[in-house]
């Protein structure tokens, strides 16, 4: 897991290309947020959507590997 603002993860290399000097702009950085939103990978954590926590595995998937680990161990 991961917090991130607006404004870092635009500036991330993830989004911008220092090399070419090019960055994907505000927008459509949105855009890909709201998608990881929509797959449960992202949740927004003030009322102004600018701060998030980015999930590496959705809590869902998250409770099954645990449970996996606690039912090997017995």
């Amino acid at each position: 897991m991961y917090t991130m603002n607006l404004m870092e993860i635009q500036e991330s290399p993830l989004f911008n290309n220092k090399k070419i000097q090019r960055k994907l702009c505000l927008e459509s950085v949105q855009v890909v947020l709201e998608e990881l939103r929509k797959k449960v990978n992202l949740e927004r954590i003030d009322k102004n959507k600018f701060r998030f926590l980015i999930m590496w595995r959705r809590p869902d998937e998250w409770g099954k590997v645990i449970y996996q680990w606690v039912s090997r161990m017995e």
